[in-house]
């Protein structure tokens, strides 16, 4: 057993009303590790992270996070994990300087680093209250607290949400260090480009289940022989008969344009099967394939 990362075993953390959560998820973050969970908004990442998190109790199966075992109701995740939630509470008439040392004196944290600060653009703003920060400047005082705890395991739920180009770089950088230094981390995003930047692995959540747990290498090349084509259409035509040309494997539409996957060296037939079918082609894009094109091949649904 990993004792010293994460271990999720036919996790299920269902809501009685809805019926709506995680439904099944067994996998392993390894010391070191960077694993993302891609999925849709409201596929059930955030209720996973909860459920880690000790917040919401599992409804099957059990989970560790360092020494802390879900099974074991004595047992304290918070001593074991830096966790990072979409959104967090503070002390509203204390200032950023004021929230992060009460964290580091909670955790026994030693003296404040002002290093990530300065990294994160917060020096201006540590010294006025946290009810005048913006999304984006809570999002990096959540991401500061965690990663100066330097914590054995990383739980993080869409961390890069509300932040400019270069925190982004920043986050990027030092969870990187964090990994190299031996600590366990598992995110969840809906950014490819980061995702695909940062992460060792990914799984993807669908209707409440993980799946399809892989280096981020061997997900791409699983579609190496396919191709993203994006095209404009002047009318309308029904997306099955877009589908039923030969070549297309997966097609949708999205902000009012024809996205499909399709195999390579197939781009003139379907374009001929698009005008065969009376469509009246405005323009078309060729991308080249990223993760997102596995989540829409594995699930049948584009990642929004």
């Amino acid at each position: 057993m990993n004792k010293h990362g994460i271990v999720v075993q036919q996790l299920a953390s269902v809501y009685k009303t809805s019926g709506r959560g995680i439904k099944e998820a067994t996998f392993l973050v390894e010391p070191g590790e960077i694993m993302g969970i891609l999925g849709s908004n409201g596929s059930g990442k955030s209720t996973l992270i909860r459920t880690l998190a000790g917040y919401q109790n599992p409804t099957a199966g059990w989970y560790t996070i360092g020494g802390y075992d879900s099974r074991i109701a004595e047992a304290a995740v918070g001593n074991e994990a830096g966790i990072v939630f979409e959104t967090s509470s503070y002390f509203e008439d204390l200032t950023g300087r004021e929230n992060i040392a009460f964290v580091n004196k909670l955790y026994k944290q030693k003296a404040f680093d002002e290093e990530i600060v300065k990294e994160l653009f917060l020096s201006d703003a540590l010294d006025i209250p946290m009810k005048n920060y913006s999304f984006g400047m809570r999002r990096k005082v959540d991401l500061a607290e965690a990663i100066l705890r330097k914590p054995k395991v990383l739980i993080l739920d869409e961390p890069f949400t509300g932040l400019d180009y270069a925190s982004k770089y920043v986050v990027q950088e030092r969870l990187q260090r964090l990994a190299r230094e031996g600590s366990a981390i598992l995110l969840t995003t809906n950014e490819i480009t980061e995702a695909e930047s940062i992460c060792d692995t990914v799984a993807f959540v669908h209707q409440g289940t993980i799946i399809n747990k892989e280096t981020v290498t061997a997900l791409l090349a699983d579609i190496v022989d396919l191709q993203e084509i994006d095209l404009h259409l002047k009318n309308f035509i029904a997306i099955q008969k877009i589908g039923e040309i030969n070549g297309v494997k997966s097609v949708a539409v999205k902000d009012g344009r024809v996205r499909m996957s399709a195999e390579r060296g197939a781009l003139a037939e379907i374009i001929r099967g698009i005008v065969d079918a009376g469509g009246d082609i405005c323009d078309i894009r060729i991308n080249r394939a990223t993760l997102a094109d596995v989540f829409l091949q594995k699930t049948g649904i584009h990642l929004q």
